[in-house]
């Protein structure tokens, strides 16, 4: 019999990263053991990535301690992610592993997660950073804690970046030719946050202003590509939320004569490559197209920006590819020009 490894999702960012992990600790021929919870609440997502890694799961609620229990006994050890949003499994059975003495790990798959105020209370056996610059940060918020209780180990999610690269001129010219878009063009992906509605909001008029400015510039060559998060409408609490989106969005095209075309299934990581200018709020996405040498324009209202120093204790510019100069900031309406 194998270690027996507990992996616990909320959110598909977190499962996202996991799900490469567990595959790997599943093909070691019986070394290991792998259950995955995810959480069944009404904004997890965290399901979806793992149906598309192939890999059973069994939803659970926070409030059910009889079942946190019982995965408790059966694990040796607990891989936690730590959802922004969809946190609540993840803190109830990272919280009840430490009274049992089940050893615990919390990463993350953006480099702020770790600050989030619902994580900032647990102790759980490690903490796993992206890097370096992400293990200091985890440990200057939390006092006391020693060096060898947060351990870098990159993001899984990132491994296949490199491959894209390799290949990115075919990625883009596949994809292109499947949306009917010329190189020439000049095509924008919107990436929406999908947190809040207040985000989205405020996000996608940005993006509608700086569409009007690139018509200027492009004419009939700028064609743009929304993706909007799959959360967006259990966030908000619509079902029809999603739609009328979309059909604002195409409302907006016609009368701006902007060419609008929808991807809503390819990878994002090729759209990362396939697109000329990515907008996003504080998304995963725009780092990756930062990585693959991509233009991003991060868009940070005052919403988001409240956000970021409130419930992540972030300072401006508060991504650390704003600060590194790597992309683009929008910070106020009157930055888009």
């Amino acid at each position: 019999m194998g270690e027996r490894v507990l992996f616990v999702a909320g959110d598909v960012g977190g499962a996202s990263v996991q799900a490469p992990v567990a595959k790997m600790f599943l093909s070691y021929d019986g070394d290991y053991e792998v259950r995955v919870l995810t959480d069944a609440g009404p904004r997890a997502k965290s399901q979806d990535a793992w149906t598309k890694a192939n890999i059973p799961f069994e939803a659970v609620s926070h409030e059910d301690a009889a079942a946190i229990d019982k995965y408790l006994k059966w694990a040796d050890a607990v891989v936690s992610g730590s959802c922004a949003t969809a946190y609540q499994l993840e803190r109830a059975v990272v919280k009840r592993a430490k009274e049992l003495g089940v050893s615990s790990a919390i990463l993350a798959d953006v480099v702020f997660s770790h600050s989030a105020k619902q994580f900032r209370d647990l102790e759980p056996t490690v903490w796993l950073a992206i890097d370096q610059p992400h293990k200091e940060a985890i440990m200057a918020l939390r006092s006391g804690l020693s060096e060898d209780k947060v351990v870098v180990t990159g993001q899984p999610t990132y491994d296949n970046l490199l491959g894209i690269i390799e290949k990115r001129v075919e990625i883009r010219s596949k994809h292109r030719a499947l949306l009917g878009v010329e190189e020439s063009d000049y095509l924008v992906m919107y990436s929406s946050p999908g947190d809040k509605a207040a985000h989205f909001e405020t996000t996608l008029e940005m993006t509608f202003l700086g569409l009007q400015t690139l018509k200027k510039i492009h004419g009939d060559r700028l064609v743009f590509l929304p993706r909007l998060h799959p959360k967006l409408g259990t966030s908000t609490k619509c079902d029809g939320y999603v739609a009328g989106a979309y059909t604002r969005v195409e409302e907006f095209c016609k009368s701006g004569n902007i060419r609008l075309v929808r991807a809503d299934k390819a990878p994002m990581d090729e759209l990362d490559v396939t697109v000329d200018l990515l907008t996003c709020a504080m998304a995963t996405d725009g780092t990756k197209t930062v990585i693959m040498g991509g233009l991003v324009v991060f868009l940070m209202p005052d919403t988001v920006q409240h956000r970021m120093r409130v419930e992540f204790l972030q300072e401006s510019p508060y991504l650390p590819e704003l600060r590194k100069q790597a992309a683009f900031g929008v910070f106020r309406y009157s930055d888009i020009e």
